[in-house]
C-alpha cells in the first residue's frame, strides 16, 4: 500500500515492500490436483482402506518443509523427529477434519497438524520448566508423578 502521493516514493515504497508470493497457474493446477489426490485418499482410509502409506507418500514434501520452517524453543526435537510427528499428527486429524471438497485440503491439514505440534512442544517445554523450578525448590519432581 503506497502511503505518499509523489510518484517517485511510491515507486520505491511499492518496490521495497515486502514481495508477495506469486504462483503460476500451472503451480495452481498442481496444487488443486494434489488436494483432490489427497481428498480421495482421507475418503478411502476413513472408509477403512489401508491407505495410510500413500497419504504419508503424498504430503511428505509438506511435512518437509513445514518441519524446516518450524523452530522449537528450546529445541526439543531434532527435524526428523518434527517430521515424524507432524506425520503422526496429519494421520489423527485425518479422522476428524471436515470434508466437505478438496479445495486447500493440504495446507489445512498441515495447519491442524503444526497447531497440534505447537501445542504439544509448549506443554512439553512448560513441563521441562516445571521440573527445573521444583529441584531448585529441593523437592524431586518425579514423586509426583508416581
Amino acid at each position: 500500500m503506497a502511503t505518499s502521493a509523489d510518484a517517485e516514493v511510491v515507486i520505491e515504497e511499492l518496490v521495497t515492500g515486502r514481495r508477495k508470493r506469486t504462483f503460476s497457474p500451472e503451480q495452481l493446477a498442481a496444487f488443486a490436483r494434489r488436494d483432490r489426490r489427497v481428498f480421495d485418499l482421507l475418503i478411502r482410509y476413513r472408509g477403512g482402506e489401508p491407505v495410510a502409506d500413500a497419504i504419508v507418500t503424498e504430503l511428505m514434501p509438506a511435512v518437509r518443509d513445514k518441519a524446516g520452517r518450524m523452530n522449537p524453543q528450546p529445541p526439543l526435537y531434532g527435524r526428523n523427529d518434527l517430521r515424524q510427528e507432524l506425520t503422526t499428527e496429519l494421520l489423527r486429524l485425518s479422522h476428524t477434519l471436515p470434508l466437505t471438497r478438496p479445495d486447500f485440503l493440504t495446507r489445512r491439514l498441515m495447519l491442524g497438524a503444526a497447531k497440534r505440534l505447537t501445542r504439544r512442544l509448549e506443554r512439553e517445554w512448560y513441563r521441562q520448566l516445571d521440573q527445573v523450578r521444583l529441584k531448585e525448590l529441593g523437592q524431586d519432581p518425579m514423586a509426583d508423578e508416581q
